[in-house]
């Protein structure tokens, strides 16, 4: 009952970190947070004022009012609009919610550039009548000119599925080679933009889409969209720019550069040029939209009633205008929080007003919020192992009462600070965790009612037990004899770095020690067989089978290895000795099995083989190599490239083995070490030919080439003995041993 209880806290712990991560989706748990999102945003609206920001509206009365015409208005409307906006009402800046997709040829003009080229090209009335009022009808020159004469920021959308780009794409606010790579936004495939020439004429353009959450709601707007790399700004990024231009200087646009700030555990926001304001992002580049209520809490002006005059121009005058719809044949509504058709414009309204807030009114999610996760979850396992085991079920009731309401009252003051925080993660393992103690709880009592013991539970390494456990029928604790593989690892002179290291130490440092090399062991599928001190035996090819064995258990040697690197480390901070190891990997037949006596029994390997790969291990200090490998175990690893060594006997043998060390993968080896190993195998071969003296002549070239090594010296070394103590002419190469 104790590993259920440890395997629940482990799988819940686990995908609460996994979907705090991002590496894992978990539904529930989004869509609990979305819910108590709403639940904040709806009981407890952001406050701040939007009297700077104001709406265009175009509604169904502005539709049907005849002298504006059908929709899509003209240009020359457009034009007179907005010109009589800035003119007579003076607004500050001007943002389209709207997409100018379309030629305007509403004034018949390229119909008499027709006439003018082709019936009437002689008709030098025509001609001369038609060069004189032709700029006047063209309405899209007009509009060029319009852009080019105010500050006015475009409106366009993205598309993030297949689809073939429409229109002009403005000029990029942030190039891939000045972006922070540390921030991630929605990247786009392709888009639906204004005409080109407008694109190329205004000072700025902005996209308007939101974030559509899975839901169907928008609760977020990507500040930046990615296309190709590059960055582009939101609609109400853009207004915000052009505003703060105008501030800096009332009579030329300046528009004010991005920076990336680290804003602490406030996470990352950017700063629009060198003015107070920065915008804070969410862990996928996106701001919450800060709404103050339902549809209305941004002001509105009907087209309407401000081409009829009807709109007071202080109403308007210095204000930042949207020009967007909530005419519903224009689709232009979305569903938010509070309501399931609120107008799109409102959204980009919201999010300028609260921009241009002193203090700034937008919600700031923080990037601790993942620390605070993980944190909460291992608080939450140590309660589940060691507190919670002992309470009663009433006290249990009661403590998921009291964390359920502490998890909503502390998000509920941090959005009161202007702080989201979504909690669903701990809620959601909060609720698992107390439900699954109780419910333990009561197993509990019935498994002590009844005696079973579980014979794999008893004798299998607890890493192999859930795998097996899947067929069982496949898998038995009887002696076999199988062809595997085995490892012995052992730290060099740990009898020194004992003397040197505290018993506290001491058992950190082991723990370390082993608790990294198991683990890549168990990363490779290899069985732990055994700690002998500080040595490590482990093997493959059972229980489980593994038709790679052999190489797995290389890969994991030449992943050890590796592994000291960072261990190299942690010891070099803490004042330890480093760490120095030899690793031999011997294959061949062994038998496997429950092997012990009537009072313990283990899962272990036995024989010759087993004794081979031991032997071998003890091997690598004379040949200054951190692996040593026989002969049979490098035949079932081709894509491992290994280096021969020489020729052994080892104690209890009667026939020599070759032996190599693994080198790399073939496919991560370099030109260099492959040039080191042709030369290496030539001068083994001049050594079995007793070409003693020459061999210590090219070794101290390659010393040169690839600087020496420890196997360098074992060779110079038996080179020197030979030429001290010469071996006879039939000399077969091998090297004896008479002592493990």
């Amino acid at each position: 009952m104790k590993q259920l209880r440890i395997t629940i806290i482990v799988l819940v712990l686990l995908g609460g970190v996994l979907h705090s991560s991002g590496s894992l989706f978990i539904t529930p748990i989004h869509s609990l947070d979305l819910a108590i999102y709403d639940r904040l945003i709806t009981s407890y609206p952001r406050e701040f004022d939007t009297s700077d920001v104001v709406i265009l509206d175009i509604d169904e009365a502005s539709l049907a009012k005849p002298e504006l015409g059908r929709w899509p208005w003209s240009r020359n409307v457009l034009v007179e609009l907005f010109e009589l906006l800035f003119d007579k009402y003076e607004i500050k800046v001007l943002g389209l919610d709207i997409v100018l997709a379309e030629a305007d040829t509403s004034s018949g003009l390229p119909v008499l550039e027709q006439l003018a080229e082709g019936p009437l090209a002689e008709d030098i009335a025509f001609t001369s009548l038609l060069e004189k009022i032709g700029p006047s009808l063209d309405y899209d020159g007009l509009f060029e000119e319009l852009l080019m004469s105010y500050p006015i920021s475009l409106g366009y959308y993205f598309s993030f599925s297949e689809g073939n780009p429409a229109g002009g794409l403005p000029i990029a606010t942030i190039f891939s080679d000045e972006r922070e790579a540390a921030q991630w936004f929605p990247r786009a495939v392709s888009f639906g933009s204004n005409l080109e020439r407008f694109s190329d004429s205004a000072t700025v353009a902005g996209h308007f889409n939101p974030l559509v959450e899975t839901d169907g709601i928008i609760r977020r707007v990507p500040l930046f969209v990615d296309y190709e790399d590059d960055l582009y700004e939101t609609l109400s990024l853009a207004m915000l720019r052009l505003s703060v231009g105008l501030d800096k200087d009332p009579d030329a646009i300046e528009l004010p550069v991005l920076s990336a700030v680290d804003v602490g555990a406030e996470g990352v926001a950017y700063r629009i040029g060198d003015s107070n304001i920065e915008l804070p992002l969410d862990l996928e580049g996106a701001i919450y939209v800060p709404f103050r209520g339902g549809a209305g809490a941004i002001e509105y002006f009907s087209v309407a009633d401000v081409v009829d005059g009807r709109v007071d121009p202080e109403q308007l005058r210095g204000k930042h205008v949207i020009v967007g719809t909530t005419a519903p044949g224009l689709l232009d509504l979305r569903a938010t929080p509070f309501s399931p058709i609120y107008p799109g414009v409102e959204i980009h309204a919201t999010l300028l007003a609260a921009m241009l807030e002193p203090g700034n009114a937008l919600l700031r999610v923080p990037y601790w919020k993942q620390l605070a996760d993980y944190g909460g979850l291992v608080t939450l396992g140590i309660l589940s192992l060691f507190v919670l085991p002992g309470l009663s079920p009433t006290a249990l009731i009661i403590a998921l009462a009291s964390g359920v309401a502490g998890l909503i009252g502390a998000a509920r003051f941090l959005w009161l600070d202007g702080v989201y925080v979504a909690i669903g993660t701990l809620f959601v393992a909060f609720l698992l965790l107390m439900l699954s103690q109780l419910v333990l709880g009561f197993l509990e009592e019935y498994r002590k009612k009844k005696q079973f013991t579980d014979l794999f539970g008893q004798y299998v390494p607890p890493e192999l037990v859930k795998k097996m456990a899947e067929d069982p029928s496949r898998y038995s604790m009887a002696g076999r004899r199988l062809q595997m593989t085995v490892l012995f690892s052992d730290v060099r002179g740990f009898t020194s770095i004992s003397e040197q290291l505290a018993p506290s130490e001491l058992s950190e440092f082991i723990n370390l020690y082993l608790t990294t090399m198991t683990q890549v062991i168990r990363d490779a599928g290899g069985t732990l067989d055994k700690y002998i001190g500080d040595a490590i035996m482990a093997f493959w090819g059972a229980p489980i089978d593994a038709e790679d064995h052999a190489e797995r258990g290389v890969v994991a040697a030449i992943k050890m290895i590796e592994a000291l690197d960072g261990l190299g480390k942690v010891c070099v901070e803490r004042g330890w000795p480093a760490i120095s190891i030899g690793i031999g990997i011997n294959t061949g037949d062994m038998s496997v099995g429950d092997m012990g006596s009537k009072l313990r029994k283990a899962y272990t390997v036995m024989g010759d083989a087993v004794n081979l790969g031991a032997r071998l291990e003890g091997l690598t200090r004379q040949y200054g190599v951190w692996t040593i490998v026989s002969e049979f175990t490098i035949a079932e690893c081709p894509r491992v490239r290994f280096r021969e060594l020489d020729k052994v006997l080892v104690k209890g043998k009667e026939q020599p083995v070759i032996i190599y060390e693994p080198v790399a993968l073939e496919s991560d080896l370099d030109d260099d070490a492959k040039r080191e190993l042709e030369r290496w195998d030539r001068l083994l071969e001049g050594y079995r030919g007793q070409k003693f003296e020459q061999v210590k002549d090219s070794l101290d070239g390659m010393a040169v080439d690839f600087g020496n090594r420890p196997l360098y010296d074992w060779l110079r070394g038996a080179c020197d003995e030979y030429l001290a103590n010469p071996p006879p002419k039939d000399w077969n190469g091998v090297t004896k041993f008479t002592t493990k």
